[in-house]
């Protein structure tokens, strides 16, 4: 690494590290993930059939399935938003990983195991038409020591138009800034529950912060613009 002539790091918190590692910032360029805009659009080429009926409001979210995906958060404020504000949501989790049993089967012991769609692993082109179906869409980061990633979820949110909910930590703090999304305090349910519950209630207010999320990405963060980003630094250093 300290050979190199340039590095492509997803975050902050991971280019401090490398300037670190190499005692110096030189050729070092932070470049966070995108999203292919055509694959992740706001209407849904095909409604997976397997949803319950249009209508019902959705809520999205893409994982691996491991505890730094704030599966267990997720799952709890999910059940404050079903039992104790009354929604009819279901909620949509698209992924796999070693702790999907343990998801579901907490979903079950929780009695909300019926509100939840789990399809598993995906192929990457089909995951924008479950996204585009739901309404909501939600990053419920825990409290962890270092935030170093680039939430490519939120990238694929935004480019289907999705408002998002997120945990207010690393780099989710300025992806839902300035209107594009909502956050909220990391581990505070309550307060994401009802954010969702708000959402999903005011559907004009979903609308605007999905459009500005959409635009966002578009002029932004889209595969094409982070590939003249990366050649960009290519050239740079040459």
């Amino acid at each position: 690494m300290r050979e190199a002539d340039g590095i492509v790091c997803v975050s902050d918190e991971v280019a401090e590290w490398v300037i670190s590692e190499r005692l110096h910032s030189r050729g070092v360029k932070v470049i966070p993930n995108g999203v292919d805009e055509q694959k992740f659009q706001p209407d849904a080429k095909i409604r997976p059939p397997t949803l319950p009926p249009q209508g019902t409001p959705l809520i999205g979210f893409t994982s691996t399935f491991r505890p730094w995906h704030g599966i267990e958060d997720l799952l709890e404020a999910f059940r404050i938003l079903v039992e104790d504000l009354n929604s009819p949501a279901h909620l949509v989790c698209i992924g796999d990983g070693p702790a999907r049993g343990d998801f579901l089967k907490h979903a079950e012991q929780l009695e909300i195991a019926d509100r939840i769609h789990a399809p598993g692993k995906l192929n990457h082109e089909d995951v924008g038409d479950w996204l585009a179906s739901c309404d909501v869409a939600v990053a419920p980061y825990p409290e962890m020591s270092e935030f170093w990633f680039s939430p490519l979820k939120i990238f694929e949110y935004f480019g289907c138009g999705l408002p998002v909910v997120g945990s207010d930590v690393g780099q989710i703090s300025d992806l839902l800034a300035s209107g594009r999304g909502h956050l909220v305090a990391v581990g505070d349910l309550q307060a994401m529950s009802s954010r969702i519950h708000s959402l999903l209630s005011d559907p004009e207010d979903a609308r605007k912060t999905g459009d500005r999320a959409r635009r966002w990405v578009l002029k932004n963060a889209t595969w094409k613009i982070r590939a003249k980003e990366i050649l960009d630094l290519v050239e740079g250093v040459r």
